[in-house]
């Protein structure tokens, strides 16, 4: 389940 690790890494540099 990769994609779920590139979905949070988008979630956090959106935040950031």
């Amino acid at each position: 389940m990769m994609g779920l690790s590139v979905y949070l890494q988008n979630l956090m540099l959106k935040f950031v």
